[in-house]
């Protein structure tokens, strides 16, 4: 009679990665022997079977998730006493993992099969043999084996849907695209026989066929479409082709594409004065792919030119009549792509005046002339005091009228801070709504007011503090959080639209906060007696050798004077020039000129040319002071200030309404 089954694991006994044990091992006790006189008969040899040798998974609607797993009986039949071990090779890699037995009775033990995650297989059927050994007293099972073994279980997975390849694309053009270049292809194979269906949401990119069967694998051609992408801009994008069979799960192929041509971005300054030859910087992708052989403004040449990097030209205009001018690199590759344009502007003979706010009164938190169209845009807290929201005013200058018209006003809900953008073609602003945790940068028509795009941060309860453009575009903004004393600063960066929070930084956040050059070549920020500024070739803020006691508040157009909080000047390596008068409440640096033009408690406007020695440590006037018609304030001194490119007209903005200066 058979004895009972003890089931244990072996001592020593390690599970490998092709070779796993799958059952303890079981103790038989002898059979029972045969009475009377003559000689016993041999008995039966022990015999080991399986309940199956075939095992079958298939994903099934509606979800084609991973199927149930099943289980194997194994049996063993006959008299016979040692331990029992039966073994499961597995194969590599695996469809399925394999339980180890347990017994069920005393002559039979079950073992769970699980297929591996349905997501992990692409469609198809799958076929993979698992190899079980049973054997008596050897743990390898190299001897002892039962009869009836080894044996094979077959395991089965049909993977329901459609499988491609390559499973992504990817596509780089530069200046001179191949056909290779512009194409590629997938073959779309799957299981069971179906129809589907290929779709993409990546607008530079075709596809042909975009419906098919899976009865034989067929070609598909991705294309890009040469219309589309010609209007990209460099940098990398990215989009989806997704496959739809009829049974399964639809499947997404990622799809990248990187634009590296050589193209002009920018243009610093942007807008310059007629009939005056300027240093400009060009900026843009790529230009050591051609070889530069001049700059031209339309069809006016400049007067020099230097390659100073793969994404920087420096350039002398010549002396143009005011109009707008498509900035292009002469090259004798014919690769004429641009995005920049300069603005001329003539000189207009604004008259003496005021200009009254759409609120009765306010705070400027920004101030900015817009050459190009002949207005005003000021940001303002309204009232000052206690109230959260703002407003920003522009007022348009009418030539045929010879005045300036109405204010077109557009509400903020937060305080902000405004910035037009390197092209001139959007108005910043960046705020945080009061309504709202989401630190904001708005992009407003400069003419209308009207948003015409936004981006956001939740992470950050920043209120905008200053904001400063780089000669590559990027908009560097400093912000004051609402509910903690800690300063961070972002990044927006136009051509992705990205807004990237850098950080909080305790020791950031000076007085006056990012200012930068007329040229956008140098951007500073300073606290604690500790300067900042932005390396676009590093894309980041480093810190610089020149230290400034107090923060910078002006930067003339090519980083040569720059002026601190307290008014002193000094030149590009930092060196004190001197000092504006102790009566000076604001100041601006001429854009074109080497003049400061100050704002003084007693109300005048006074001029100072920063070339010349200072006399006693301090600049002299170099003309009499102006007297406006009236004064900007009615309780703060401290008015924002903007200028004509030819810096014929000063604008002042107080709290009370703004004032214009004419200076000649």
């Amino acid at each position: 009679m058979m004895a009972s089954l003890r089931w244990r694991a072996p001592a020593g006994m390690t599970v490998s990665s092709i070779r796993r044990l799958a059952i303890a091992s079981i103790y038989l006790g002898a059979a029972a022997c045969g009475g009377g006189g003559g000689g016993g008969s041999t008995p039966p040899p022990v015999t080991f079977s399986l309940s199956t040798n075939t095992v079958s998974f298939a994903t099934a609607a509606p979800d084609y998730g991973t199927p149930a797993p099943t289980t194997v009986t194994a049996t063993v039949t006959g008299p016979a006493s040692g331990t029992l071990y039966i073994i499961v090779s597995l194969g590599n890699p695996s469809l399925v993992t394999v339980s180890n037995f347990a017994v069920t009775s005393n002559t039979s033990g079950q073992a769970t099969i699980t297929p591996v995650d349905a997501s992990t297989l692409s469609a198809g059927t799958y076929t993979e043999a698992l190899t079980v050994t049973a054997c008596l007293n050897d743990s390898t099972c190299h001897t002892g084996q039962l009869q009836g073994s080894p044996q094979t279980i077959t395991v089965n997975y049909a993977v329901a849907g459609v499988a491609s390849n390559p499973s992504s694309l990817s596509y780089s053009i530069g200046n001179v695209p191949t056909a290779a270049n512009l194409s590629q292809t997938l073959s779309v194979t799957g299981t069971p026989v179906q129809t589907w269906t290929a779709s993409t949401n990546a607008p530079w990119l075709t596809l042909s066929p975009t419906t098919g069967s899976t009865s034989a694998a067929q070609t598909v051609t991705a294309a890009l479409d040469q219309t589309q992408i010609s209007t990209l801009d460099g940098g990398t994008y990215t989009g989806t082709v997704t496959l739809t069979p009829t049974a399964g799960l639809p499947l997404t192929l990622p799809v990248s594409l990187t634009i590296a041509r050589t193209q002009v971005n920018f243009v610093a300054p942007q807008v310059i004065p007629a009939n005056t030859a300027v240093n400009v910087i060009i900026r843009g992708e790529n230009f050591s792919s051609i070889m530069p052989t001049g700059v031209n403004f339309n069809s006016t040449a400049a007067s020099s030119f230097t390659v100073v990097s793969n994404t920087e030209i420096h350039a002398t205009t010549a002396a143009m009549p005011a109009g707008n001018y498509v900035v292009h690199i002469a090259n004798a590759q014919g690769v004429d792509r641009t995005n920049a344009q300069l603005t001329v502007t003539s000189a207009i003979p604004y008259t003496a005046g005021v200009l009254a706010y759409s609120p009765p009164l306010g705070f400027p938190n920004g101030f900015i002339y817009d050459a190009a169209r002949q207005a005003l845009l000021v940001s303002n807290w309204s009232p000052p005091l206690g109230n959260a929201s703002g407003v920003i005013d522009r007022y348009a200058y009418s030539s045929a009228n010879s005045s300036w018209g109405a204010p077109t006003s557009v509400a903020i809900p937060g305080p902000n801070v405004i910035s037009l953008s390197l092209s001139g073609q959007q108005l910043y602003v960046a705020y945080l709504p009061t309504a709202s945790t989401a630190f904001t940068l708005a992009q407003l028509d400069p003419m209308t007011l009207a948003t015409i795009g936004s981006v956001q941060d939740p992470t950050m309860q920043l209120q905008g503090s200053s904001i400063a453009v780089a000669n590559d575009g990027r908009a560097f903004i400093e912000a004051v959080s609402s509910t903690t004393s800690l300063v961070g600063y972002y990044q927006y960066a136009p051509l992705s639209n990205a807004l990237t929070p850098v950080g909080y930084d305790p020791i950031l956040g000076g007085y006056e906060g990012f200012v930068a050059s007329g040229n956008g070549s140098v951007l500073l920020a300073e606290a604690g007696g500790v300067t900042f500024e932005y390396s676009s070739a590093m894309d980041q803020l480093i810190r610089t050798a020149v230290q400034y006691p107090y923060a910078p508040i002006q930067i003339n157009i090519d980083g040569t004077r720059v002026v601190d909080y307290d008014f002193n000047v000094y030149d590009g390596s930092g060196n004190l020039l001197g000092s504006l008068p102790a009566t000076t409440q604001n100041c601006l640096l001429g854009p074109f000129s080497s003049y400061a033009y100050t704002y003084d408690s007693n109300g005048t406007v006074r001029v100072f040319d920063l070339s010349q020695p200072a006399v006693g440590g301090f600049f002299a006037d170099q003309r009499t002071a102006i007297t406006p018609v009236q004064s900007p304030d009615s309780i703060f001194t401290r008015a924002a200030m903007a200028i004509t490119p030819d810096e014929g007209t000063l604008f002042l903005a107080g709290d009370a309404q703004i004032v214009v200066v004419p200076l000649h």
